[in-house]
C-alpha cells in the first residue's frame, strides 16, 4: 500500500488557490502544479530553520497525507517539514528535464542556497507511471531523478553529498490517481 492514503484538497487539481501550513508533518507530499519562491519551500520543506515562521502563503497545488502521520508522536509538527512533489516533464524514454521544468528545479536549487538552508540535505525521489516494463520504470525514474541532482549540482554547485538519490519507478502512484496517469511521473524533493 503506498504510504499516503488520503486525498486532501482536491479543489487544487481545478486549480484554485490554497492556504498551506508549514506545521504539516513530513509524511504528507505537496505536489506543487506552479514553480514556488524559494522562500516558499524552505518554509514548507525546513520549517525548523526559518528565523521567522512563515504562518500560510498561497500555493496551487495537492496535499496528499497520511492520516497517521498527523497522529504520530516522532517530532513535533513544528519541527516536520514535507515532501513536496513536483511534476518535472521529460520527453519520453529521456531523463533529460523538458525546459518548462526548469523554473521548478530553480526554485529548488535557489531554495538550497539560501542562507538557513545551505546546509541542508535533500531526497530526490524519481517516480513513473505505470506505462512499460516495471524493470525499465525502475531504471528510468532512477536516472531522472539522477539528473535532477545533477542539474542542481552543476547550475547552484551543490555539494553532491547534500543530495540523495532514489527512484521508486510505478511502485508508489499518487492515491486516488489511476497509476497509468502522467500525474503520477515526478520528481518529489524530501527534506532530510
Amino acid at each position: 500500500m503506498h504510504p499516503f492514503s488520503t486525498l486532501v484538497f482536491s479543489t487544487c487539481l481545478l486549480g484554485l488557490s490554497l492556504h498551506c501550513y508549514a506545521e504539516l508533518s513530513s509524511r504528507n507530499v505537496f505536489l506543487l502544479r506552479e514553480a514556488p519562491k524559494p522562500e516558499q519551500l524552505a518554509a514548507m520543506m525546513y520549517p525548523q530553520r526559518q528565523s521567522e515562521p512563515m504562518d500560510k502563503f498561497k500555493l496551487r497545488g495537492i496535499r496528499f497525507a497520511d492520516p497517521a502521520a498527523n497522529n504520530s508522536s516522532k517530532k513535533p509538527a513544528e519541527q516536520q517539514g514535507m515532501a513536496v512533489g513536483m511534476n518535472i516533464r521529460f520527453a519520453l524514454n529521456d531523463d533529460t528535464p523538458a525546459p518548462d521544468s526548469l523554473p521548478y528545479l530553480d526554485a529548488v536549487g535557489e531554495m538550497l542556497t539560501l542562507t538557513n538552508t545551505r546546509d541542508a540535505r535533500l531526497l530526490i525521489a524519481g517516480h513513473a507511471d505505470a506505462s512499460g516494463d516495471s524493470s525499465y520504470n525502475q531504471t528510468l525514474s532512477t536516472a531522472r531523478a539522477q539528473a535532477v541532482a545533477d542539474y542542481l549540482t552543476e547550475k547552484y554547485r551543490i555539494d553532491p553529498a547534500r543530495l540523495d538519490v532514489a527512484g521508486f519507478g510505478e511502485s508508489s502512484p499518487l492515491p486516488q490517481v489511476d497509476p497509468y496517469d502522467g500525474l503520477n511521473r515526478r520528481v518529489e524533493f524530501v527534506p532530510r
